[in-house]
């Protein structure tokens, strides 16, 4: 699915050309998803199996999703910092990853290939050197910090190759890696901070390493399904038009009830809010279906994703199936 909104600062999707000298990562370990019972005043949707739950006083945060729930990244964060896991839906089981809490993450499809972003001092090779600014706080002075670079993790051998900041620190930092679907290329951002020029949108071809800009961002309110153009507005809401025809039809409200994922097609679309509940909606026939979380698989059969409570250590990762339409 097409990934469209998270809970906190999160969005990713979908790497990767090694070079320079590999950093061995401690190996992963498999483990069996999380069996403890959610917390009595937050049932659990019939059929759902709970992933993992965030451990006490911490948080789960997705990093990112794909077009098939098979695979899915999270931070599992507490007091002491946090560790980058994985899902593997195939399988069952979860992965810790061995990497630190990271401010974007993205896997291929198959969950071979992790690139991230990361400012970490001890990941980098050759010389060190902070040539970024950060504000840790709005109206909080500036301080002088390393710039976050991309990285690799090859989870076949469990080595970590830097795609940035080859040979030494980078001057600019590089984020929100979002890999393509068949692992050839991966997207981010580059940029020097609160102070410089705004930053760009970069692609890399990950097995030339050659840098390029990136095509412009697709409108996430706005896109065609065959004949069928949707758009989605706060005034409006959803809105199909027939560019055959000329008909046009109002399919949801709008306000706070957003797109939030989609298919890769087209077809369906994840409506609504946590406040309120979420609905995948056909934009063919119109039909809805009621999801217990907004990320669904391209297909409409799966859904995954958390189920965000108000309180610390209740947030679940879940997975079920999605009932066919009646």
């Amino acid at each position: 699915m097409q990934y469209t909104g998270v809970k906190g600062p999160r969005a990713a999707r979908r790497r990767v050309f090694a070079v320079a000298t590999a950093l061995v990562v401690g190996a992963v370990t498999a483990c069996q998803p999380g069996t403890s019972a959610p917390p009595p005043t937050v049932p659990l949707p019939a059929g759902a199996t709970v992933v993992d739950i965030s451990p006490p006083g911490g948080d789960l945060f997705l990093e990112s999703e794909v077009g098939s729930p098979s695979v899915v990244l999270y931070d599992r964060l507490s007091g002491a910092g946090g560790d980058l896991w994985l899902y593997d839906d195939s399988t069952g089981t979860t992965e810790d990853l061995g990497l630190p809490f990271t401010a974007r993450a993205s896997a291929s499809n198959d969950g071979s290939v992790i690139v991230f972003s990361s400012a970490d001092p001890t990941l980098q090779t050759g010389p060190l050197a902070a040539n970024c600014k950060v504000q840790p706080a709005p109206f909080t002075p500036l301080q002088t910090a390393y710039c976050s670079e991309l990285y690799l993790l090859d989870r076949t051998d469990g080595t970590t190759h830097p795609l940035t900041g080859v040979g030494g620190s980078s001057t600019v930092s590089s984020t929100s890696p979002i890999v393509s679907a068949d692992g050839t290329t991966v997207t981010f951002w580059s940029g020097t901070g609160p102070v410089g020029p705004p930053p760009v949108r970069l692609v890399m071809d990950l097995a030339t390493g050659a840098v390029s800009p990136a095509p412009p961002l697709e409108d996430p309110n706005s896109w065609d399904y065959g004949q069928l153009h949707l758009t989605w507005t706060y005034e409006d809401g959803l809105v199909r038009t027939d560019t055959i025809t000329g008909d046009v039809e109002q399919l949801a409200l709008g306000g706070s009830n957003t797109p939030w994922d989609r298919s890769s097609d087209g077809r369906y679309v994840v409506m609504g809010s946590y406040a309120d509940g979420f609905d995948l909606l056909d934009v063919v026939d119109g039909s809805t279906r009621a999801v217990p979380v907004p990320n669904v698989d391209d297909t409409a059969t799966r859904y995954v994703g958390m189920l965000y409570v108000d309180a610390p250590g209740a947030d679940r990762l879940i997975v079920g199936d999605i009932p066919p339409e009646a």
